[in-house]
């Protein structure tokens, strides 16, 4: 045979080994198709019975076509034998032996994929009945609680019991429908257990109310005994006459705030009767001792009567007015025996007028102070207004301080010290007042005189509590003057000056302060004196102490 005839046959050959090669290769595939399938088809149904939805659908029928899924797979040829010659010859085929291969694979595949479209359907279903399921599950809880609370006809068990109830219906309301049986089993528990306690607490609470009752009966019984008892004893110290030693008045207001507790309190009641009772006997036999030693106890406690009213007076003025009718009345009380009861009371009853005639007196005469004291404020705003115009010095910060703290004291301090006070505050503001005036009346004079002799004057300007004249020519001569507190001491300066013509202005200027104005310059005294402006012996007026350069 020829070249061309054996590659002929090769080619045949090549044909039949790959159409078994295709074969098995998409028969493998179906295969992998198959057990993937499986696979998450386990996993699948792994996942239903972990959120217990097998409980709604049956899973028999699947894991049986799983398992029938899983032979065919088993079952699956993956090999064949290499081609086989028919013919030989120019006439040569091969077989590939295909027909030999069952469809298991491809069974399998169909049924897997089957199995898993039955899974998502069945696992849908399931959770739609789950879900009902747990809606009924919630229902037939909330009914159970909600039954059960409604059944609760004692209001105080109720009440007992209501903490409890709010946590289990919260407890109720946060369940979500799962573990039906374990919920509600245990919710049944707790309500059995919360129930019981409510009863037995309600049992206890009327026990305890119940001989509450009985013990209130008895104190009931026992105080109005001791009202009668108490009642009783009061008649019988008046028939006795004690109440002539002792006041019975409270004894009898107690007595009658005692009825009135009973209604409300009969235990409080109980308890104060037999206080009372216990204080009456005290006061009885007071009394009794009192009665035996008469006259002595009523000298005592008219003496008592009389200091103690006196003590009560916080206001002295009152005892200065009532002095000599004090003395009078306490000579009365010295003399009194103390066997006639009436006297004593005359003695008091006489006490109260002096008091009152008395109070009447001091009234009168802080009303006169107060009146003062107003004057004197009106008084001192004045002066502070005044002296606060006076030009700033040490003793007008001084005076104004001490106006200041006396005003803040014109209520509380002694009316005497205020008097002299406000007298030293005026005899101060009056030598103030009057010494700056006068300081004023001479920087008048001297700003008329420095204008007479043809100098622009400036405004005065206090500094370090003396004025400070400065005025000058237009020729360029500069005159300055210092006026001390109260005008009493005057400086002045003239600068500018060519050879002595400033002597010649100083002597018309003191001339004319002295001949006009009628002051009347002592002790004067030249600081210095320079014709040439050689000034290094100066005096600079701003500082006496410091010599000009």
């Amino acid at each position: 045979m020829s070249q061309e005839h054996y590659a002929r046959i090769e080619l045949e050959r090549q044909r039949a080994k790959e159409r078994q090669k295709r074969a098995l290769a998409k028969r493998a595939r179906a295969l992998e198709m198959s057990l993937a399938h499986l696979e998450q088809a386990k996993q699948h149904i792994e996942r239903i019975h972990a959120q217990g939805l097998d409980a709604f659908v049956s899973l028999q029928e699947i894991k049986a076509q799983m398992q029938n899924a899983r032979q065919l797979t088993q079952n699956t040829r993956l090999e064949l034998p290499p081609p086989a010659q028919k013919y030989g010859g120019y006439d040569s085929t091969f077989e590939d032996h295909v027909r030999l291969l069952d469809d298991n694979p491809f069974k399998a595949q169909e049924l897997s994929h089957a199995i898993l479209s039955q899974l998502n359907s069945l696992e849908k279903h399931a959770k739609g009945l789950q879900k009902a399921q747990f809606r009924a599950n919630q229902a037939s809880v909330q009914e159970y609680f909600y039954t059960q609370r409604e059944q609760i006809q004692d209001d105080l068990v109720l009440e007992f019991a209501k903490e409890g109830l709010q946590k289990l219906e919260a407890q109720v309301k946060a369940f979500d429908g799962r573990d039906f049986k374990g919920f509600y089993s245990q919710l049944q528990t707790q309500m059995g257990v919360l129930l019981q306690e409510a009863q037995d607490k309600a049992l206890r609470h009327r026990q305890e109310l119940a001989r509450q009752e009985i013990k209130k009966e008895n104190a009931t019984k026992n105080a109005q005994q001791n009202c009668r008892d108490l009642q009783g004893n009061l008649q019988k110290m008046q028939a006795q006459g004690l109440d002539a030693f002792i006041s019975l008045e409270s004894p009898k207001q107690e007595l009658e705030n005692l009825q009135a507790l009973i209604q409300t309190d009969p235990l409080k009641a109980q308890q104060q009767s037999l206080e009372a009772l216990y204080n009456l006997e005290k006061l009885q036999r007071q009394a009794l001792d009192l009665q035996r030693a008469q006259a002595g106890a009523n000298q005592e406690k008219a003496q008592q009567d009389f200091y103690a009213r006196l003590q009560e007076i916080k206001d002295p003025a009152i005892i200065a007015y009532a002095r000599g009718d004090l003395a009078l009345l306490q000579e009365r009380l010295a003399a009194f025996d103390g066997l006639n009861a009436d006297t004593q009371h005359q003695i008091q009853a006489d006490l109260e007028q002096v008091l009152q005639k008395a109070q009447a007196q001091a009234q009168a005469n802080n009303a006169q102070q107060e009146s003062q004291r107003q004057m004197w404020r009106q008084e001192l705003e004045h002066l502070k207004n005044e002296v606060a115009q006076i030009a700033t010095s040490h003793e007008q910060a001084t005076l104004l301080t001490q106006i200041t703290q006396t005003m803040s004291a014109l209520e509380s301090q002694d009316f005497n010290a205020l008097e002299s006070q406000v007298a030293q505050i005026n005899a101060q503001a009056d030598s103030l007042i009057v010494e700056e005036n006068a300081r004023k009346e001479v920087v008048i004079s001297i700003v008329k005189t420095l204008r007479g002799h043809e100098f622009e004057v400036q405004a005065p300007v206090l500094k370090e509590g003396a004025v400070i004249i400065k005025a000058a020519r237009p020729s360029g001569k500069r005159v300055q003057c210092r006026i001390e507190r109260g005008g009493e001491r005057i400086l002045y300066k003239f600068d500018q000056y060519e050879g002595l013509t400033c002597k010649e202005d100083i002597a018309k200027f003191k001339k004319e302060l002295e001949d006009v104005y009628g002051f009347r310059l002592e002790d004067k005294k030249i600081l210095w004196e320079n014709p040439d402006r050689i000034s290094k012996g100066a005096i600079d007026l701003n500082n006496p102490h410091k010599k000009s350069l």
